[in-house]
């Protein structure tokens, strides 16, 4: 939350499966800005990091309104078509969506020539699960490859020990 608070990013992806946490911490980012207003479609927020606008999109798998989760997809991300450095997009977009469903997205090929940088991006840096660089402004975090027993305070996996004493 700081780096992104600090504007170091302008495309943040948190993949995971469901119950993962990744809306929860959309939803905790966007509480400590302090200026998030809900959208009309109740799956994400628009607020402001350091004057720049920012969207989230809490299940980048959901249809929303009379547009098809592709249409939802595209328009979220067109900003982002062609760029190198996300850090030149005029705003920021924050995106929470299963690993499967992002790549099944960017990789159609109508898709591959809007998005092809996008898509070889985090293709790549999922195949090598993390040991691949990023380009300036995006970040992808993979709550697949989280650890369960390291955390600052107590991890999950003490927390659960606890439970079943």
């Amino acid at each position: 939350i700081p780096a992104v608070k600090d504007g170091k990013y302008r495309l943040i992806i948190i993949t995971g499966n469901a119950g993962d946490g990744k809306t929860a911490f959309i939803q905790q980012l966007e509480k400590s800005v302090g200026n998030a207003r809900s959208l009309k479609s109740k799956n994400g927020a628009r607020f402001t990091i350091q004057g720049v606008p920012f969207q989230s999109n809490y299940d980048g798998s959901q249809d929303e309104e009379e547009q098809e989760n592709d249409g939802v997809l595209d328009e979220f991300l067109r900003q982002f078509a062609g760029l190198s450095n996300f850090l030149e997009a005029r705003e920021g977009r924050i995106l929470a969506i299963n690993e499967g469903r992002l790549i099944e997205f960017l990789a159609n090929p109508a898709r591959r020539k809007q998005f092809g940088f996008l898509y070889e991006t985090i293709d790549e840096y999922i195949a090598s699960e993390g040991m691949y660089s990023l380009p300036p402004g995006l970040l992808l975090v993979n709550l697949n490859w989280r650890s369960i027993i390291f955390a600052q305070e107590r991890s999950i996996f003490e927390k659960q020990l606890e439970q079943l004493m």
